[in-house]
């Protein structure tokens, strides 16, 4: 996965999840990838259509200072 550093509509600092190892924008409320297709993947099982329905926010943390 290559690392993002800003969301692409609105420009404001991504956060990454460690649990769906996956980017996110906090303010456009939208992932930066979308889900694998692989049914046995333990990442993309259960991620919900938008961060702020994930059940572990608190794994949501930015990728620089």
């Amino acid at each position: 996965m290559t690392a993002m550093s800003v969301c692409e509509v609105c420009v404001s600092d991504l956060l990454y999840c460690d649990r769906h190892d996956a980017y996110l924008c906090p303010l456009c409320d939208r992932w930066q990838e979308s889900a694998c297709t692989d049914p046995e993947c333990t990442y993309c099982l259960g991620r919900p259509d938008r961060p702020s329905l994930c059940e572990h926010p608190d794994r949501h943390h930015k990728t620089h200072d």
